[in-house]
């Protein structure tokens, strides 16, 4: 739920800069309600599995809740951004799913395929870059200083 917990972030402060605010009580009680909800129907059936997967879904519900009140205000908003990070995401889950049925540790591997799917797919550019070179260890830092 990170990734996406970071774009609501963003997006929170982008519809207060649109003077948006008063929309947000909204959006967070549809994503608690959404929750609240499954939690309830699924948590008996699926124990802490579907807890997990809840609170991802509920992030998305916010995400999607915070694009409709986006778009009213800035309708050229293109979120095709959000495909290559959704697609590294994606294939992160399923590799630590799929790991952790070898074993949990397989499936902890899956993690280091985040950082290295945003490189490869070029989601993380020049600025970007030279923000974690800064902030990394001196043998990352050179390796994102070269881009290799």
């Amino acid at each position: 739920s990170i990734p996406i917990g970071w774009m609501n972030s963003v997006t929170n402060y982008v519809l207060i800069g649109l003077g948006l605010e008063g929309k947000q009580p909204r959006a967070f009680t549809a994503g608690v309600l959404f929750n609240i909800i499954t939690n309830l129907m699924f948590i008996p059936l699926f124990t802490y599995v579907a807890a997990g997967v809840t609170t991802i879904l509920s992030e998305v519900v916010l995400l999607l809740v915070f694009a409709y009140y986006l778009r009213q205000r800035m309708p050229g908003v293109a979120w095709r951004f959000m495909v290559k990070p959704g697609l590294i995401t994606a294939v992160t889950v399923l590799i630590m799913y799929l790991g952790g049925q070898i074993h949990l540790l397989v499936g902890v591997w899956g993690i280091l395929l985040y950082p290295a799917g945003l490189l490869l797919l070029r989601v993380v550019g020049p600025a970007e870059r030279k923000i974690l070179a800064d902030i990394l260890p001196t043998p990352i830092a050179r390796r994102l200083r070269t881009g290799g």
